[in-house]
């Protein structure tokens, strides 16, 4: 999508150091990703498939980082209900993995139609609510050529990084505004009430 090409580089990352570090990023495993055979659980892609892509192409993954988020490492997911989000079935996100959403003409940002946030920042709005993780769930990061947002549960956009940067990166790009905690918040509520009206 943002024109790097690393496909001589494809791998699945297996750094010590990252397999210990906490897991803040990836798409939890029963998360329907959109690949060229149809909507599929996200831990159900390979190397080499081709997962769709916002800018309506299958990209092609050249990487899958598969890691485990214990109930003991004391980590939180954020539970997104069905039809919150444009995601048309309940799904959890991890506290720190990026979404995109439609700035829906806010005036703070006048020539942005979408921005990234994080996804802690939904926590509290249209029934999303954050708790722990009572049971392991794997954490699968699949990485392209560069980073990407992939389709998933549907409408819901959800970015994925290049091979380059690796499982665990925040969104590289300047390609679209990348809002802290405060700021995504602020946009939602302002979101909220603008959709209220």
């Amino acid at each position: 999508m943002f024109m790097k090409d690393f496909t001589r580089s494809a791998h699945t990352v297996i750094a010590a150091e990252l397999l210990m570090a906490p897991v803040t990023t990836g798409v939890l495993a029963g998360t329907l990703v959109e690949t060229a055979r149809g909507w599929q659980p996200v831990e159900q892609v390979r190397m080499g498939d081709g997962v769709q892509t916002l800018d309506g192409g299958l990209a092609k993954v050249l990487g899958v980082d598969r890691r485990i988020l214990r109930p003991d490492m004391g980590q939180a997911v954020v539970s997104v209900p069905g039809g919150a989000f444009d995601a048309c079935s309940d799904l959890q996100v991890l506290p720190g993995q990026h979404l995109l959403l439609d700035t829906l003409g806010d005036a703070g940002f006048p020539d942005d139609a979408f921005v990234l946030i994080p996804a802690l920042a939904l926590e509290g709005r249209a029934g999303c609510s954050r708790r722990f993780a009572l049971r392991e769930i794997e954490v699968i990061t699949p990485m392209f050529a560069s980073e990407e947002l992939v389709w998933a549960n549907s409408g819901l956009l959800i970015h994925c990084p290049g091979i380059a940067e690796g499982a665990g990166r925040r969104p590289a790009s300047d390609f679209f505004p990348r809002l802290d905690l405060t700021d995504a918040r602020a946009l939602l509520a302002r979101r909220e009430a603008l959709l209220a009206a």
